[in-house]
């Protein structure tokens, strides 16, 4: 029987800190952001900021200017959706808001009050 063992995933984007290991997908969406703030005004395109880890797709970085608020992330639109609210959108990029990254069920189950029926 063979053994699934999970490997913490390596972003590359070029900068040393952007090499650690990642873990999960708030992490992943935070190194790609923070990899494309700090390039921004030097390169023509930026990465794909979505969850998956070995994404390589680009957005053109013009796109920084349509984030607006900083906790927001630019994806290609293939990779929005879910639980990402798009608050901007052009041909080659959206721009989202995470909701909540929590899976649905996970999410029933820490809610309280009356409308956690």
């Amino acid at each position: 029987m063979y053994e699934i063992r999970q490997r913490p995933v390596r972003l590359e984007i070029g900068h040393p800190h952007d090499r650690l290991p990642l873990r999960s997908a708030s992490e992943v969406r935070e190194a790609r952001r923070a990899g494309n703030r700090a390039r921004s005004g030097f390169v023509d395109e930026l990465r794909c900021e979505c969850a998956r880890p070995g994404c390589r797709a680009t957005v053109p970085a013009l796109a920084e200017g349509y984030r607006g608020v900083r906790e927001r992330f630019i994806v290609v639109p293939e990779h929005g959706g879910g639980d990402d609210m798009v608050v901007a959108a052009a041909d080659r990029f959206f721009v989202v808001d995470v909701v909540d990254e929590r899976p649905l069920a996970r999410r029933r189950l820490h809610r309280s009050g009356p409308e956690a029926a």
